[in-house]
């Protein structure tokens, strides 16, 4: 791991000529877009959305249901 971080930093760095390439800096900008988008929605259905569903498919009243910042604040939820 090491390794490669110095290689990737040392070695096989990208010139400051391609982050003025206007393509080459849209490519890497909706990486991290579509990257991050991703990560939010995983992290949305896994921490919000599955535990609400499985509430909801036990049986328990919707109106019973504490919203999800409520997990947080109130420890004793869980």
């Amino acid at each position: 791991m090491l390794f490669a971080g110095w290689f990737h930093y040392h070695k096989a760095a990208p010139k400051l000529a391609w982050f003025q390439d206007v393509e080459s800096m849209l490519n890497h900008h909706l990486a991290g877009l579509l990257g991050l988008g991703s990560l939010s929605c995983a992290g949305h259905q896994i921490h919000v959305s599955l535990p609400i569903n499985q509430f909801l498919d036990a049986g328990v009243d919707p109106k019973e249901i504490p919203l999800p910042h409520e997990f947080i604040l109130n420890r004793d939820l869980l």
